[in-house]
C-alpha cells in the first residue's frame, strides 16, 4: 500500500502541471543549483550590516533610557529568534552599551556608514538572486539599479532598527510615559512587526527583480506568505535543533552562538529566495511569456 502511494506521488510529481508541483520543481532547482552559494554571500553581507545597526540602536537607546538596563529589555528577542542568536545579539548590545554618550554619537554615525555599505552588498546579492529566480536579465540602467539597491539597503536598515528598537527600547519608552501597565501594547508589537515584514517582502518581490516581460501577471503576496512562514519555521526549527539535537558550543566552544547566528541568517536568506521562486513559478504557470534567460 505504501509503495503504491509513493509511486503515485512520484508519478504526479513528474507529470503534473499543477501549481504545487511547479513549486516543488522550483524548490528543487533552487536548492540543488547555485542558490545556496548566492544565499551564503548575501547572508554574509547581512551579518556585516546587522552588527553596526545594533551599535546605532544602542546609541539611540542612550538618548531615552539607561543603556545598562538593556539586558533587562532584550528578553523579547528570544521569543522570535533562536536562543543562541538572541544571546549573540544581546552580547553585542551589552558591549555597545558600555560607550559614553559622546562615543555613542560617533558610533551612530560610523556604524550607519558601515551598515549602509554592507547592506548594499546584501541588496545587490538579493537582486542578482531574484533575477535568476525569475529568469530575467538585468535590463535597468546602472543608475536605476543603484538607486533601487540603495533603497533596499536603507529600507532594510530602517527595518532592522525598528525591529531591535521595538524589542529593546519599547519597555524603556513605556516607562518614560508611565505605560508599563498596558500589556496590550507589548503584545501588539509582534503582530505589527509581522505585518511590517509582510509588507516589506511585498515591496522586495515587486522592485528587486528586473522588470518581467510585457504581459506578465505579477504575483507578490503568495511568495511573501511563503517567505514569512518559512522565516517562522527557520527560527523555530533552528531553536529546537540547537536545544535538543546539536550542541554547537561543544564543537565550536565560545564561537557556538556566532555559528548559529550565521546559520540563521543563511537559512533566512534561503527562505526569502524560495518566496521569490514561488512567485516566479506562479507567474509562469499563469501564462507569463517565456523567460529571456535560463536560471544559471
Amino acid at each position: 500500500m505504501a509503495v503504491k502511494l509513493v509511486r503515485r506521488i512520484v508519478a504526479w510529481y513528474r507529470t503534473s502541471d499543477s501549481t504545487l508541483a511547479a513549486w516543488v520543481h522550483a524548490a528543487r532547482d533552487a536548492l540543488l543549483g547555485e542558490m545556496p552559494v548566492l544565499a551564503a554571500g548575501t547572508a554574509l553581507f547581512a551579518i556585516l550590516a546587522t552588527v553596526p545597526t545594533l551599535a546605532a540602536v544602542v546609541g539611540l537607546y542612550n538618548l531615552v533610557a539607561d543603556p545598562h538596563q538593556i539586558q533587562v529589555h532584550i528578553g523579547g528577542l528570544a521569543k522570535v529568534l533562536p536562543p543562541a542568536v538572541a544571546d549573540f545579539i544581546g552580547d553585542q548590545l551589552a558591549l555597545q552599551a558600555q560607550r559614553s554618550q559622546g562615543e555613542a554619537l560617533i558610533a551612530i554615525i560610523g556604524s550607519f556608514v558601515v551598515a549602509v555599505f554592507s547592506a548594499r552588498g546584501a541588496a545587490r546579492g538579493l537582486i542578482d538572486t531574484f533575477n535568476r529566480a525569475y529568469r530575467v536579465r538585468e535590463h535597468r540602467r546602472p543608475i536605476v539599479k543603484l538607486a533601487i539597491t540603495l533603497a533596499i539597503s536603507m529600507s532594510t536598515l530602517l527595518g532592522l532598527m525598528v525591529f531591535f528598537g521595538v524589542v529593546v527600547a519599547l519597555p524603556g519608552i513605556l516607562a518614560i510615559f508611565h505605560l508599563e501597565g498596558y500589556g496590550f501594547v507589548k503584545i501588539l508589537r509582534w503582530p505589527v512587526l509581522m505585518a511590517v515584514l509582510f509588507g516589506a517582502l511585498l515591496a522586495l518581490y515587486r522592485y528587486a527583480p528586473s522588470p518581467r516581460p510585457l504581459g506578465t501577471r505579477l504575483h507578490l503576496w503568495p511568495g511573501a506568505a511563503v517567505a514569512t512562514v518559512l522565516l517562522f519555521v527557520v527560527s523555530l526549527g533552528l531553536s529546537l535543533w540547537v536545544d535538543r539535537v546539536a550542541n554547537y558550543a561543544l564543537f565550536y566552544g565560545a564561537f557556538g552562538s556566532v555559528v548559529v547566528t550565521i546559520l540563521w541568517f543563511y537559512l533566512s536568506v534561503i527562505a526569502l529566495v524560495l518566496g521569490g521562486f514561488a512567485n516566479a513559478e506562479l507567474e509562469r504557470h499563469h501564462g507569463a511569456p517565456e523567460p529571456d534567460r535560463s536560471m544559471y
